[in-house]
C-alpha cells in the first residue's frame, strides 16, 4: 500500500482513496487574529484551513477579505467552524434558541463568502437528562432552519459529536444514527467525526461501523480516553490505524482536520508520515 503527497496540496492517495488534510485555527481562539493571519501566511505546508468563527478568530468582514485574499495569492481552501460557545441552539429557552440559531445563520452566511464547502456546527447540549429527548427534538429543528438556508448558499451543514461527560447532543454513535435518521430529508446535512470526540465515549469504533456513510467532515486529535485535550495525533490513545482503515472502508472523501490546542502544523506532519509509510 502505498501513498503519494501533492506537493503544497496537502492531498494524499492510499490505493486510489484520496485524503484532503488541513489544520484547524483551534490554536489561535485566545490569540489575536494578526498572529493567526501571520502564521497562515508563513505556511506553506498546509492549503486547507478550518477558521472557527469564534472569539478571537471570529470574523468580520475585513477579515474575510484578508483571508480571501490569502486565498487567491496562496492557493488555500477553507472551511468554518461555526460559534460554540455560549451558543446552543437546542436549548429549551426560545430566546436562547433563537439568538443561537441566529448566531449561527450569520456563520452560514460568513461560509457562503469564504467559499466554504462545509460549515461545522455543534449540535447543542442538555440541562438534564429528564428533557434530553426534547432537547433533541428542538435541535433537529434548528438543524432543518439551518439547512434550508444552506441550501442557497451552496454549503452543507456538518454536526459535529460530542465528548463524553458534558451533556453534549449526539455523543454516542447509535444517537446519531436514531437523530440523523429523522433528518432524512435533508441532503445537505451529514456528520463531522470528531475522533477525538468519539474517543472520549469509547465509541469511535462504533462511528466508523455504524454512521460511516452519514461522516462529511472529519476533525483529528487525540486524548486520555477520558478527557477532551485536543493533543496531537500519537500522543494519547487514538486507534490510528483503526480510524485511516475505517475512513478508507466508508470510502471518505471529504476534509479531514487536524483540530489540535497547540499549533496543528506537528500534527499534519505526523499524519503525512503515517501515511506515506501505510504498506
Amino acid at each position: 500500500m502505498q501513498a503519494s503527497l501533492r506537493e503544497a496540496q496537502t492531498i494524499f492517495y492510499v490505493e486510489g482513496w484520496e485524503l484532503k488534510l488541513g489544520a484547524s485555527s483551534l490554536f489561535a481562539i485566545a490569540r489575536s487574529f494578526k498572529s493567526f493571519l501571520n502564521y497562515v501566511r508563513k505556511t506553506n505546508s498546509v492549503k486547507v484551513w478550518e477558521i472557527i468563527d469564534e472569539a478571537e478568530t471570529r470574523l468580520t468582514p475585513l477579515r474575510i477579505s484578508e483571508l480571501n485574499d490569502l486565498a487567491r495569492t496562496k492557493g488555500l481552501e477553507f472551511t468554518l467552524h461555526a460559534p460554540f460557545l455560549d451558543v446552543n441552539f437546542a436549548s429549551l429557552s426560545p430566546y436562547m434558541r433563537k439568538a443561537s440559531l441566529k448566531h449561527l445563520e450569520n456563520s452560514l452566511f460568513k461560509a457562503y463568502l469564504l467559499g466554504c464547502r462545509v460549515l461545522v456546527v455543534h449540535g447543542g447540549f442538555y440541562p438534564h437528562v429528564s428533557v434530553k429527548d426534547r432537547a433533541y427534538e428542538l435541535s433537529r429543528n434548528s438543524i432543518r432552519k439551518l439547512a434550508l438556508k444552506a441550501v442557497d448558499y451552496g454549503v452543507k451543514i456538518a454536526v459535529e459529536n460530542g465528548p463524553a461527560g458534558y451533556s453534549f447532543l449526539y455523543v454516542e454513535a447509535d444517537e446519531v444514527l436514531k437523530q440523523f435518521s429523522l433528518l432524512s430529508e435533508l441532503e445537505n446535512v451529514g456528520l463531522c467525526l470528531d475522533v477525538g470526540h468519539a474517543n472520549t465515549s469509547s465509541e469511535l469504533k462504533h462511528f466508523l461501523q455504524k454512521a460511516g456513510d452519514l461522516i462529511l467532515h472529519v476533525h483529528i486529535h487525540d486524548n486520555d480516553g477520558k478527557r477532551d485535550l485536543h493533543l496531537y495525533p500519537g500522543e494519547g490513545t487514538v486507534d490510528w490505524h483503526l480510524v485511516f482503515e475505517g475512513l478508507k472502508q466508508t470510502s471518505f472523501d471529504g476534509y479531514i482536520i487536524v483540530e489540535t490546542a497547540s499549533s496543528p502544523l506537528l500534527g499534519v506532519k505526523t499524519v503525512e508520515k503515517w501515511l506515506k509509510a501505510r504498506g
